[in-house]
């Protein structure tokens, strides 16, 4: 390399040549005629495309002369349609054909076997032979820059076409009229020059110059000079024609006059219209695509194939088809698609490669001299530029020397930049990622840089030059305004912030998904700044990182994380965000709202419980973040998660309080100054989204704060990691000693044993408390406190006290040997023994069934076992413990003696304790109580007289119960034990006789007779009234078991004698009625009066009582028998009663009489009336008689009842 010292050397072509990619239809200058010839660069596609053109307008083989040339914008297809015009134009063919045949070496498949070429020397030879006989016109130009916005769009082709070719013969391009009928007039006669010389000579006029303004303004003068040439011209006609515009601009005329001019020229004579941008032209008009259409499909007919109009477009036929809204269904659509039956299609050549043969290639030697370097370097230049996958440096030394000074990735990531921009409107859209913008790039920056030392490569902010920041829009402009201020006031290294600021402003502003590909890391943005391979790469990081660091500091960029959670990245804010950025910088945030934030981290990673189980107790756990406690306060344990300490773990140990189990994450948390700033970060974006400010619904506003409400919550979703490996390396504190918890166990499982291990610790007689005979709930301790006693349950090897009992009794002794209950469970339930309170009651429970202690509730002493059960957790409170009373021993045998006396129990308890036999005895009588509340139910109730007893017993049962404290209970029943003998000796009797089912039965019966016969007795015969009496005392007997067989005798004999006494009764009256019947039917024989009889209703009736005082008065009654004979009188006197006159008032119908019926209702009830309801019935009955009765009488009548 020591014979190139610049890099401008090194190339083949002068660098600082005037250059421009974009291809300029009008400009035919030798200058850019050689360049465009010269430095076209060829491909199998395009060399191709342009044999395919140049052979279908030699050949004339096609049914329509139309060729369509699509492309991109910017793939070169005016480069192609301008050379295609160079092949045909006979000023340009031999060299551009020289160059084709040149290319098509190049491209020989025999010689490149990639080569996809189909063009042979011998094909372009034979074009080269046709060119040199033939007569070939060309006429190129861009429609958009010829076509006249005044034109009516129904002729703009036909006119654009006409006034085209005009300019090609030398005629004016405004003015039809004055063309066709004044220069075409003069020029036919071959005067046209001489015309245009006269003015010249006679006016110092030019008339291609001039022509449109002479014609406005001078056209007397013109005309009068024509006729002067050409004498015979009719310039009165001439002139109103001009002045009216007057001419047939159709494309039938246009037609003519191409049919016409080809016929003044050779049998092999071409003319080729070639048009650029036709598709921008015509847009999505569909009139304009039609009037093409019909222009090539005349052309051909009118013109035998000799007139060919080719056209470029950025998109395919079908395309503008689609956007003129021509379906394929319809016949116009085949008709254009048929017309350009020659079609192009660039698909665009590969941008790098035409910049190497355009700007990059070089010199032989230095070629060779840049293959030999490669070798040298090749491994520096790998190691110092760190890209991403896609985007590559060389790969061989052929491709070094091909690129350099560039490096390949930097086509790629400048045509995704270039995308971007123009997406973004950042920069002008005709700057896209195309071929014609790279090469503009590349060319301007080769140029900026060709005195830089040869051995540097070229650095991406290189591209940021002066022609990039020329084509920024004023939107682009503004985007990077601020930036470039802040970057100013930098004063560690003002031009590498600019570079590292330029680098970034294009990489970051890259659609989303090159952003993934190529984020903005502080190792990517070195590596686009690296030009020198052997630079300190380290050391340029660190500054690149300084000015990162700036600008995030100044709210320009903004951090973010990849998806490996710790490598940082860079995105630039927007003025909105930039303007929330720095409200957010100036939230202060307190101690408080940091630790809410950790607070709520821990409770979602860990779910800390505020209360965990061990043994038998559940203790309240408090959580304490940076001071701020959570979870419990005054809990039992507290939990310390430190993240921030001023002094050593062992400090901390040394410190700490005996209840604290510590995560002692300091260290870590201090190494890492970052995580606090990330988290300080996230708590200020928090504070603001919940201030007024963050609060705005205005779209610009809300996008930006949605945008910081995402960053925070992307942020916190990284920290918690950060957290969570700090957690999980944390040395964990209980009490004051250091815990070893395995490496392997993480997250919650590490929490919760770490947790398990500090309670053991902390309650170490926790242990004592747990057990199968231990309560574990409310239940199961009132279960142990109504427990039976069991025999030798505190005797023998069981009279020692449990550990747990020796550690209360002990201290209740140093207590002065009596307590509060409810203190005696909170010593037991804090340190060092966290026994539960329901375990701490059983054991003090244990005490009192020994006899060693006693319970005292509300003062009272010796509580029931039922009382304590029910209440001693509810009104721990009410419960003292103390030393248990001695009762003298003749007294608790006095009450079992009694005790065996009263209820002739042999059974005793199973413990001698007096409490226990207490409740053993409390135990029994509320069971008997129970006994004969249930035969009192069966005797029908305690209004019996037999269950006097039982109620009797049950009141001196309840008042036994009532003495609470064992001596008294025991003197009192051994005090009551005679009359106590005596009254449960008759309760025993009384129970046998409700409990048998016989004999309780027979006593209802006799108790009922006697009820239902209290009418009868007085009757009876005065030889009956013993019995009677005898059996009448049952009602009110307490003690009837013993005369139930005399009761018996007296229901039998008492029952007979009323029954004989009823029958008699009852044999009278049926002989009675009977009697009175056959009276009542000789009666109404002798009268001739139908008689039905009921007499069997009327002796039912009465006789069914079994009241001796109804059926006597029943005997005595006449009644039946009047009424049935009064019935038949009345129907005798009805018959001879002589009929009224008819009543006809005012002479209509006559009226009808009324009459009174006689009626006897049948009165005597069916059965004895007993209540309320019996009453009822017997009067429905009555009703009902009088109802049907007046149901059969004529309107009017009326009832006399009997």
């Amino acid at each position: 390399m020591a014979d190139f010292k610049y890099l401008y050397e090194l190339y083949e072509k002068e660098i600082d040549r005037p250059f421009n990619p974009a291809v300029n239809a009008s400009d035919f200058k030798a200058d850019t005629v050689n360049v465009e010839i010269d430095e076209y660069v060829f491909t199998d596609e395009i060399i191709n495309n342009i044999y395919h053109v140049l052979s279908a307008i030699r050949d004339r083989q096609t049914a329509h002369n139309g060729i369509w040339i699509n492309g991109y914008f910017g793939s070169g297809k005016s480069h192609f349609l301008k050379f295609l015009d160079y092949c045909l134009h006979p000023d340009y063919n031999t060299r551009a054909l020289a160059r084709l045949a040149e290319a098509v070496k190049e491209h020989d498949p025999l010689q490149n076997p990639q080569s996809r070429c189909e063009v042979t020397v011998a094909d372009v030879n034979a074009l080269t032979d046709w060119l040199r006989t033939a007569s070939v016109e060309t006429i190129l130009f861009n429609i958009g820059s010829v076509a006249n916005s005044n034109t009516n769009q129904q002729k703009v082709f036909t006119e654009v076409f006409w006034h085209e070719l005009n300019r090609h013969r030398g005629y004016n391009t405004f003015n039809l009229p004055l063309a066709q009928y004044l220069e075409k007039a003069l020029d036919e006669k071959g005067k046209f020059d001489e015309f245009k010389q006269k003015f010249i000579d006679e006016f110092g006029w030019n008339w291609k110059e001039m022509a449109a303004e002479l014609a406005n303004t001078e056209l007397d003068t013109v005309l009068e000079a024509a006729k002067d040439i050409v004498p015979t011209l009719s310039i009165d006609v001439i002139r109103q024609r001009i002045v009216k515009n007057d001419f047939p601009l159709t494309v039938e005329a246009f037609m003519n006059e191409l049919r016409t001019f080809v016929a003044s020229k050779p049998s092999n004579f071409r003319l080729v219209f070639f048009a650029d941008e036709i598709s921008q032209f015509i847009d999505n008009r569909s009139a304009l695509l039609l009037q093409l259409q019909q222009i090539v499909s005349d052309l051909h007919e009118a013109c035998e194939g000799k007139v060919w109009i080719a056209c470029t477009a950025q998109q395919d036929l079908s395309e503008i088809l689609g956007d003129c809204h021509i379906s394929k269904t319809t016949d116009d659509y085949g008709k254009i698609m048929g017309r350009f039956q020659v079609k192009v299609s660039l698909k665009g050549t590969n941008s790098e490669y035409i910049t190497q043969k355009r700007i990059l290639e070089k010199k032989g030697s230095a070629a060779i001299a840049l293959e030999e370097h490669f070798d040298k370097i090749h491994s520096n230049i790998t190691a110092q530029l760190l890209l991403p996958t896609g985007y590559n440096t060389y790969r061989s030394k052929e491709e070094y020397a091909a690129y350099y000074p560039f490096v390949p990735y930097q086509f790629t990531l400048m045509m995704n930049i270039f995308d971007a921009f123009v997406a973004q409107n950042f920069v002008d859209k005709e700057v896209k990622g195309n071929e014609r913008s790279i090469i503009k790039i590349t060319h301007s920056v080769a140029k900026d840089t060709k005195d830089q030392a040869v051995g540097d490569i070229i650095s991406f902010d290189q591209f940021y030059n002066a022609m990039f920041r020329g084509s920024l829009t004023t939107k682009g402009q503004k985007s990077i305004a601020t930036a470039n201020k802040v970057i100013d006031s930098y004063n560690v290294n003002r031009e590498l912030g600019e570079r590292v600021l330029n680098v970034l402003f294009m990489i970051c502003n890259m659609d989303e998904q090159q952003r993934r590909v190529f984020p903005a890391t502080a190792d990517y943005v070195t590596s686009l700044l690296m030009r020198d391979v052997d630079e300190n790469k380290l050391k340029l990081k660190n500054d690149v990182q300084g000015v990162i660091d700036y600008l995030c500091d100044n709210n320009i960029l903004r951090r973010d994380t990849l998806a490996d959670g710790h490598t940082e990245f860079y995105t630039f804010f927007t003025e909105e965000e930039r303007r929330v950025a720095a409200s957010i910088g100036n939230q202060y945030v307190d101690n408080d709202f940091m630790a809410n934030l950790l607070i709520d981290f821990f409770k979602e990673y860990l779910a800390p419980q505020n209360r965990e189980s061990y043994c038998s107790s559940k203790f309240s756990v408090g959580g304490i973040v940076n001071g701020k406690t959570f979870l419990t306060s005054n809990a039992d344990i507290s939990v310390d998660f430190v993240l921030e300490y001023d002094g050593t773990v062992h400090e901390y140990a040394f410190r700490n309080i005996e209840n604290r189990l510590a995560f002692f994450m300091a260290d870590g948390f201090s190494a890492d100054p970052q995580l606090r700033n990330r988290l300080t970060w996230i708590c200020k974006v928090r504070k603001f989204l919940q201030s007024p400010e963050g609060q705005s619904t205005s779209d610009t506003r809300k996008a930006a704060l949605d945008k910081f409400r995402q960053m925070a919550s992307d942020e916190y979703k990284e920290i918690q990691k950060a957290l969570k490996a700090l957690f999980n390396s944390a040395q964990v504190i209980s009490s004051n000693q250091q815990l070893a918890v395995a490496s392997s166990t993480k997250d919650k499982d590490r929490y919760n044993e770490a947790v398990a291990r500090h309670l053991q610790n902390v309650y170490p007689y926790a242990k004592l408390a747990v057990g199968t005979s231990v309560p574990r709930s409310e239940a199961d301790l009132k279960s142990k406190i109504l427990r039976p006693a069991q025999k030798d349950e505190y005797t023998g090897v069981n009279q020692t006290l449990s550990t747990p009992e020796t550690e209360i009794e002990n201290y209740l002794k140093r207590r002065g040997g009596e307590a509060n209950l409810k203190d005696i469970v909170k010593g037991f339930g804090a340190v060092p023994y966290g026994w539960s309170q329901e375990a701490t009651i059983f054991f003090v429970n244990e005490l009192v069934r020994r006899n060693v202690r006693e319970f005292t509730y509300n003062n009272a002493e010796n509580p029931d076992r039922n009382i304590i059960a029910n209440n001693v957790l509810r009104d721990m409170a009410k419960f003292m413990v103390k030393a248990t009373k001695e009762i003298p021993q003749s007294v608790i045998n006095d009450f079992l003696d009694a005790w065996h006396d009263i209820f002739g129990d042999a059974s005793s308890p199973s413990s001698g304790h007096p409490a226990d036999i207490h409740n053993w005895a409390k135990d029994i009588l509320n069971t008997k109580i129970g006994i004969d509340q249930e035969a009192i139910n069966k005797l029908g109730g305690s209004s019996s007289p037999v269950a006097g007893w039982l109620t009797e017993s049950i009141e001196l049962i309840r008042e036994w119960l009532q003495v609470r404290d064992d001596e008294p209970f025991f003197r009192r029943i051994t005090a009551d034990r005679a009359k106590a003998k005596k009254l449960m000796d008759e309760t025993k009797q009384v129970r046998q006789f409700a409990d048998n089912p016989s004999m309780l039965k027979a006593y209802e019966e006799f108790v009922k007779f006697v009820g239902d016969n209290r009418d009868n007795w007085e009757y009876l015969p005065s030889s009956c009234m013993a019995d009677v009496e005898g059996l009448r005392a049952i009602i009110t007997e307490k003690w009837p078991i013993d005369k139930m067989r005399h009761y018996k005798q007296m229901k039998q004999s008492l029952g007979k004698a009323l029954e004989d006494m009823r029958q008699a009764l009852r044999k009278r009256i049926e002989d009675k009625l009977t009697a009175q019947d056959a009276e009542v039917a000789a009666h109404a024989a002798a009268n001739d009066v139908e008689y039905a009889s009921n007499v069997r209703a009327a002796i039912t009736r009465a006789t069914v009582s079994s009241n001796i005082a109804v059926l006597q008065a029943n005997e005595l009654s006449n009644d039946w028998f009047t009424a049935e004979i009064s019935h038949i009188n009345a129907e005798v006197a009805r018959r001879n009663q002589p009929k009224p006159k008819p009543n006809t008032g005012d002479g209509g119908e006559p009226k009808p009489t009324s009459r009174v019926v006689t009626f006897r209702l049948q009165t005597p009830s069916l059965s004895n009336i007993k209540n309320a309801d019996d009453i009822e019935a017997y009067l429905n009955r009555l009703r009902k008689q009088l109802i049907n009765k007046l149901a059969n009488l004529n309107s009017g009548d009326e009832i006399q009842v009997l």
